[in-house]
């Protein structure tokens, strides 16, 4: 009997240690989802479906989500006997770190548009490839001296959603600047030729795969890349700024010049993944100094500063990136920018900028954002305000009693398809339009 006790413990230790081995070489995986959910259940979950236990926790002031926008629109169509000027929902999502495709947020697309009754699309999306002048990228700023687009930064991608009623209508504008980067990822294809990848063991060869497709990205964004990705993301605010669905040409290269303010009656938000959150930020920082500086664009700050946008920012690294950033030369100033009464009022950019940071606790890749860091590394006139959610994205895996761990990749990635989250974008927190999983599921700490 003793025998078998000890056979049995040392099966025990044997299992937990191979087990926390794969959760360890989890983040390392390229296909670290599907593998962490078939490797973790056949060895650690029990075949009981377990009470759903994962934490939320909000703090922050409260905040609107894109029903309040449908609602608007509903409204807006009852007391007008035609649909000009018939305000829009447009919503553009900015992709983090990784090799991406277009159509890489259409999860994200489906369920938002689920959650809004949005269950009609066009039979097929629009998409061309962002072009601008070599000027641009240096950041000169004067639109008299640009020449014609010459260098390609990505693509742009728009899929439109409208209900049955055609009283509700999304366009959904979907960004992808991986092929600013994987070209020069490529300087490191010879290190996963046959070379040297047959003198490697699977794991290690899996492990090295991933480096190379998800680490260079952030070293890519702080060197010389960085300039063509703000500028990729900024033709991407131009693009969702002035066009509507009929606008919005298919096919080709194309480059927006800022000209036609004509978006006075629609409304906007953001949605960014990892790198994204920064990659956001700076583009905003820098469509700021563009349009300000210019008194061509005059018109264009005159109808974004009656403009209050939210931005959902999915594994936010905001922080992360502020290590190796500097200050924008505006800051410390939003009382002065942003209050009715402040000196600098006149020179805001946005009247609002609704920053919602989401982080998985248990996600190696994210960051909370301190209430502070808001105030002192934010260009003042976005006039930001911040909420932070803490949320366990991933499901925690009971280790045979011992405690309990969660997939940090599964925590990274699986913002699109958690259903408190869909909800707190969709319809925040704190308004009348607020879900009910959120007021049972969710903690809130409002904040002043």
């Amino acid at each position: 009997m003793e025998a078998i006790r000890l056979l049995e413990k040392r099966k025990m230790i044997l299992r937990f240690v191979v087990g926390f081995a794969w959760l360890a070489m989890i983040p390392y995986l390229s296909g670290c989802a599907s593998l962490a959910k078939g490797v973790t259940q056949a060895m650690m979950e029990s075949g009981a479906k377990k009470e759903d236990t994962r934490q939320c926790f909000i703090k922050g002031p409260p905040f609107g989500g894109l029903e309040s926008y449908m609602k608007r629109q509903e409204q807006f169509r009852q007391s007008q006997a035609g649909d000009s000027d018939f305000p829009l929902l447009k919503v553009l999502v900015v992709h983090g770190i990784g090799g991406f495709v277009p159509g890489h947020a259409v999860r994200l697309a489906q369920n938002l548009a689920r959650a809004l009754g949005l269950d009609v699309t066009e039979r097929d999306y629009k998409q061309f490839t962002l072009a601008v002048p070599k000027e641009l990228i240096r950041n000169e700023l004067d639109p008299t001296k640009w020449s014609q687009p010459t260098e390609e930064l990505g693509q742009l991608r728009l899929t439109r959603f409208v209900n049955t009623a055609r009283k509700r209508e999304m366009l959904f504008y979907e960004l992808t600047w991986s092929p600013i980067t994987d070209p020069l990822k490529e300087k490191l294809a010879y290190d996963q030729s046959g070379e040297y990848t047959h003198r490697r063991t699977a794991l290690n060869n899996q492990m090295k795969m991933f480096m190379t497709q998800y680490s260079v990205d952030p070293l890519l964004f702080l060197g010389d890349s960085r300039q063509k990705i703000l500028v990729s993301v900024t033709q991407s605010l131009c693009w969702m700024f002035e066009t509507d669905w009929d606008e919005f040409e298919d096919g080709g290269s194309r480059f927006c010049r800022f000209e036609h303010p004509n978006f006075i009656e629609d409304d906007y938000a953001i949605i960014s993944h990892s790198l994204g959150s920064r990659v956001v930020i700076d583009s905003l920082q820098r469509v700021t100094d563009l349009i300000s500086r210019e008194e061509a664009f005059r018109d264009h700050v005159l109808v974004l500063q009656n403009k209050s946008i939210p931005l959902f920012m999915l594994s936010n690294q905001l922080p992360l990136f502020q290590v190796a950033g500097a200050k924008p030369k505006v800051h410390g100033q939003i009382p002065e920018h942003c209050g009715l009464r402040g000196s600098k009022y006149q020179e805001r950019f946005l009247k609002g900028l609704a920053i919602v940071a989401f982080s998985d606790p248990n996600d190696i890749l994210s960051y909370g954002i301190p209430e502070r860091f808001v105030d002192e590394n934010l260009d003042s006139r976005l006039c930001p305000t911040l909420a932070n959610v803490l949320i366990n994205v991933a499901d925690p895996i009971d280790l045979f009693g011992l405690g309990e761990i969660a997939s940090p990749c599964a925590a990274h990635r699986e913002y699109e398809g958690d259903e408190r989250i869909i909800a707190l974008i969709v319809r925040g927190v704190g308004n009348e339009h607020t879900s009910e999983i959120i007021t049972k599921r969710c903690e809130w700490l409002r904040t002043k």
